[in-house]
């Protein structure tokens, strides 16, 4: 292999990364143009600067709509995705609610056993010497 020397393409042989270099000619991507590839297709406003202008249209970032990328779409940042605020909200408070229920039923679920433990050892206590005069029915 001999050395690669640059050619129409551009010293690094890489279209300035906006296309590919094939038999020494430059196929750009779409929205670039010029031998280099190095013309970018013009977006209008900049995409307001929220978002990314490719193949002279604007790619908006997340929250954002419209040609230039200058209206909100509504959604708030930080939200779930697909989630109202106000049904957040609502997830959030069911949550809650289960959780609490949860903390009770196993409340209850524990003492129930404590009970069944102390009745065991009553009975068990009855039939031993120290234990002769225990009683575990009002339990």
């Amino acid at each position: 292999c001999g050395e690669v020397l640059a050619d129409d393409c551009g010293a690094l042989l890489d279209c300035n990364g906006n296309g590919r270099c094939q038999s020494g000619k430059c196929w750009c991507d779409l929205g670039w143009s010029g031998s280099h590839c190095d013309a970018a297709g013009a977006c209008p406003n900049n995409c307001s600067s929220h978002g990314s202008c490719k193949w002279g249209s604007c790619w908006c970032d997340k929250y954002f709509t419209g040609d230039d990328c200058s209206q909100e779409d509504g959604d708030v940042p930080g939200s779930t995705a697909g989630v109202s605020t106000s049904n957040s909200i609502m997830i959030a408070c069911g949550a809650t609610a289960a959780g609490a229920f949860a903390g009770v039923l196993w409340k209850l679920l524990l003492e129930q056993r404590k009970r069944q433990k102390l009745l065991e050892f009553l009975k068990q206590a009855e039939g031993e010497e120290y234990g002769g005069g225990a009683s575990y029915a009002g339990l």
